[in-house]
């Protein structure tokens, strides 16, 4: 969720006993935050229906039928420090307002973390809650539109980076068609757009710090030959706009794309690749989950993933439950 700046180049500043001049916590685009996008090497921008729509792309939710859930209560970030976990938890529920709303939970907890400062150095405990509260509907028969507000924290246990409650929006809208190939063959086509973590500057101990704005676009393609048995393959596009003080800037672009193969809702199958200019190293990601309906409609697939970590590969578990009235 939260770049590897927290804890790294911002505490070796902090050694240095100068105030940082810039720096981002919050939700980052690198991060699908669930198995299945993690999988596919983060295209998950124009994905509907999709437990990352609130907090990548909420237009998503417009095409949400029923009740959807994820949990992620003990996903692994860097691939080899164990104490730095994501704890995900999101819910949605189409039927509201015309439209369909969720909330989510996204927790990053990082213990005994090196904290350097006048010299020394001495363990630190880092709390970053990050909550959000997402709608989505139909503005046509083929666009979806949402919005999601966001309140966030850097908290931790010494002054110098113990941030104040932050605050943002995301926006996103999702465009949906259907094609015919060779007149016979329906091709589910969607694209999607969306400004992310819009908001204002907070304090953040001896410094300041923003929400790491981004605006991400992606393109999807679904073949379905029956219920529970499609494919999909995903791109996705993103760009960070980085204004660093001085009159420097410095713009990152990242990305990634992805394939799943469903299999009569039992078996799912994975693979992507994700490339960041600056955050996590550019590999291959791969995945699958495994489930079934245990009544009509009613059902849930247990996710996993294995991709690009902070400094090794990580492994991604989570479990999706849903009903489809």
């Amino acid at each position: 969720m939260m770049k590897k700046t927290l804890f790294l180049p911002l505490l070796v500043a902090l050694s240095l006993n100068t105030a940082f001049a810039y720096t981002e916590v919050g939700l980052h685009p690198s991060s699908s935050y669930t198995a299945s996008g993690t999988a596919m090497g983060g295209a998950v921008a124009s994905l509907p229906a999709h437990p990352s729509n609130l907090w990548v792309n909420p237009g998503g939710l417009a095409y949400q039928t029923g009740i959807l859930f994820y949990a992620a209560p003990h996903d692994e970030v860097t691939g080899y420090d164990e104490e730095i976990r994501d704890r995900i938890f999101m819910a949605s529920y189409a039927g509201f307002a015309g439209g369909t709303v969720g909330a989510a939970f996204i927790l990053r907890q990082q213990k005994d973390q090196t904290f350097l400062q006048d010299g020394g150095s001495f363990p630190v405990d880092i709390n970053e809650p990050a909550f959000l509260v997402s709608y989505g509907r139909k503005a046509t028969g083929s666009l979806g539109v949402g919005l999601s507000a966001i309140g966030y924290q850097h908290r931790a246990d010494k002054d110098a980076i113990d941030g104040d409650p932050a605050f943002g929006i995301t926006a996103g809208v999702l465009y949906r068609t259907e094609y015919l190939h060779k007149g016979r063959t329906p091709i589910d086509l969607r694209c999607g757009f969306a400004v992310a973590n819009a908001g204002p500057r907070f304090d953040l101990g001896e410094g300041e710090a923003d929400l790491p704005l981004n605006l991400r676009t992606g393109f999807s393609a679904r073949w379905e030959k029956e219920r529970g048995t499609e494919v999909t393959g995903a791109a996705d596009l993103y760009v960070l706009y980085r204004d660093i003080g001085s009159g420097s800037d410095f713009d990152r672009w990242g990305g990634g794309v992805g394939v799943e193969a469903k299999m009569n809702g039992v078996v799912a199958v994975r693979a992507g690749y994700r490339w960041d200019d600056d955050y996590r190293p550019d590999d291959w990601t791969y995945g699958f989950g495994v489930g079934n309906e245990v009544y009509e409609h009613v059902g849930g697939m247990i996710e996993y993933a294995h991709a690009p970590g902070e400094g090794d590969f990580a492994d991604h578990i989570g479990l999706r439950l849903y009903w489809i009235p």
